[in-house]
């Protein structure tokens, strides 16, 4: 449902359409975007009356919407189409009739032609404000002109007296807060954290490829090189979670520490990653470690033929942990050794102890095919594991909880399998300052360093 709230009271306006999450509030109206119950993987736009309580929503023809602001009197929004182009267009936020672009089509943000828009903003003088991304780099725009700004990815923007206020960062760059004047183009440093001198050589380069996958499908993938590490050399598929994501070239600690370790990454933008279209975030719908997998696996085995890697581990996070358990449990023997970290095991007993968003999350992503609950769940497999396994796990998770963990645990020590787990005391689902960061990555280092040292290569 959506709710309101005012000086302590909060009451239900309407009932959503579906999962949802509201984006910007103007005056009586509220507006947001949906994922849909009849057309499972696309996204609808919704607005809601706060004072009427009337909702309406509507499903855009040709794509989905991934944002929404509203903007001088009409809802403005960014529409993905299955051909992998975002657009920006607007709609009356009263009746949802469409109004067109939202831009001139002669703009620099439309001779950008971005994949995604992943920032969306309605300034208080009127002005619209967009972050777009084309192959996992982004560039900011201020009605439709293109701001000065080096190359990476930009997680919001703002206009502050003239100037453009916005975080910077890269797979070799950490996050820092520039602005960029906007009369004379110049851009500076407003803000940045202080990174060791010798990060610089470990990070030693990042690229993206396209690596073909089973069915012919090309997976956008963003390789991180080592400094600390030989060519070939090992190599970690690191999986992004989600499953509805992006790798792209920006900061990623867990990236970084990799790196630092000795260790190339490979990042696969498997089917169900956001950015490239919604032919491709939806193929992973009513098909979880299948097609995504396969993905995953691909990426593997490009890293070893180009050249990169001469082992490959996988590790992952949430979704990428439970992938890790997936490929480990269902692709025995692709991977040397594989970290998971907060990772799902049983999807039926995931969601007996889910709240109502992470339950709606699950019959999404499966399309209401309950009956591919137990073939999916790693712990159904757990005799097919043959390669050594490490479990990090959040001890005080409410997305992706303890207890199915813990039982496939139980089940991995009656079936003799090799593993080791590490429960992360006092930490929730999300990795958000650097405590949790080291609880998460020190072990996952120290196995993958470990399991390094027993191929016989030397490293200390």
């Amino acid at each position: 449902a959506v709710y309101a709230a005012r000086r302590g009271e909060a009451w239900k306006v309407a009932v959503a359409p579906g999962l949802s999450l509201v984006e910007d509030v103007e005056g009586r109206i509220a507006a947001g975007i949906y994922f849909s119950r009849e057309r499972p993987g696309a996204v609808g736009v919704f607005t809601v009356d706060l004072e009427e309580g009337v909702l309406r929503s509507r499903l855009v023809e040709g794509g989905s919407v991934t944002s929404v602001t509203l903007h001088r009197g009409r809802l403005v929004y960014a529409l993905e189409t299955g051909e992998g182009v975002a657009a920006l267009r607007s709609m009356d936020p009263w009746s949802l009739e469409d109004l067109g672009p939202a831009l001139p089509e002669d703009s620099e943000l439309e001779g950008f032609r971005p994949t995604s828009i992943v920032f969306l903003d309605s300034t208080p003088d009127g002005r619209l404000v967009v972050v777009a991304r084309r192959k996992g780099r982004s560039a900011v725009f201020v009605d439709g002109r293109r701001v000065n700004a080096p190359p990476g990815s930009h997680g919001s923007a703002y206009l502050v007296e003239g100037r453009v206020v916005y975080s910077h960062n890269s797979l070799t760059s950490p996050t820092r807060v520039m602005e960029t004047d906007m009369e004379s183009g110049e851009y500076r440093v407003v803000l940045a954290g202080k990174a060791p001198g010798w990060l610089g050589d470990v990070l030693a380069g990042s690229r993206y490829v396209e690596v073909e996958s089973f069915d012919g499908s090309y997976v956008p993938t963003y390789v991180l090189e080592s400094g600390a590490a030989g060519v070939p050399g090992p190599t970690v598929v690191l999986v992004h979670g989600g499953p509805f994501d992006e790798d792209a070239d920006q900061w990623n600690v867990m990236a970084a520490a990799l790196a630092a370790t000795g260790f190339h990454v490979v990042m696969p933008n498997y089917r169900g990653s956001t950015g490239y279209g919604e032919e491709w975030r939806a193929k992973i719908i009513g098909d979880p470690c299948g097609g995504e997998l396969e993905d995953v696996v691909a990426a593997a085995r490009w890293a070893l033929s180009s050249g990169l890697a001469s082992r490959v581990y996988i590790m992952g996070y949430s979704y990428g942990g439970y992938m890790t358990l997936c490929a480990l449990t269902r692709k025995p023997g692709v991977f040397r050794a594989g970290v998971a970290g907060a990772s799902i095991a049983d999807w039926e007993e995931t969601y007996r102890l889910s709240d109502a968003l992470l339950r709606s999350f699950i019959e999404l992503l499966f399309a209401g095919r309950r009956e591919l609950w137990r073939e999916r769940s790693p712990v159904t497999h757990v005799s097919n594991l043959r390669d050594p396994l490490c479990i990090v796990h959040p001890q005080n998770d409410t997305r992706t909880p303890l207890l199915p963990v813990l039982h496939f645990m139980e089940k991995l020590s009656v079936e003799g399998k090799r593993f080791e787990a590490h429960i992360a005391p006092d930490m929730g689902h999300l990795i958000s300052n650097m405590e949790d960061a080291v609880k998460m990555l020190l072990p996952a280092l120290l196995f993958l360093a470990r399991m390094e040292g027993q191929t016989g290569s030397g490293r200390e």
